[in-house]
């Protein structure tokens, strides 16, 4: 008895995971029947998911979720630093321009130190 019942479980995972054997759906629920034949008869068992097993895949879901909306909230910040970057390399070159046109105007201009002029 306890073979057959081994043999109808082994049966039933492999038609689960193959895909093979028979699955159907019992009635208005969610509950399958998977049908495995053995020597005599054919058997079927059912599979209901546990409410653990229903808990996590919707925490699953839900931090499926979550990520995606993080990952286009990183995307959206990444846009407007990208945004920003050209402006600052504008500003930052304008800034260069007008400390070396100042630099060479101070290099230039006498000072009153090296004035030549006699008081």
């Amino acid at each position: 008895m306890q073979r057959e019942l081994a043999e109808v479980k082994m049966a039933a995972v492999t038609s689960r995971l193959t895909g093979t054997g028979c699955a159907r759906r019992n009635g208005p629920g969610s509950c399958l029947y998977y049908c495995a034949a053995s020597t005599t008869s054919p058997v079927c068992f059912s599979h209901q998911p546990s409410p653990t097993d229903v808990a996590l895949r919707k925490s699953v879901a839900t931090l499926m979720s979550r990520c995606t909306a993080f990952e286009n909230r990183f995307s959206a910040l990444v846009a407007w630093i990208d945004g920003l970057v050209a402006p600052q390399a504008a500003n930052n070159s304008k800034l260069y321009t007008l400390v070396e046109a100042r630099q060479a105007i101070i290099s230039t201009a006498p000072t009153p130190w090296t004035s030549t002029s006699k008081h």
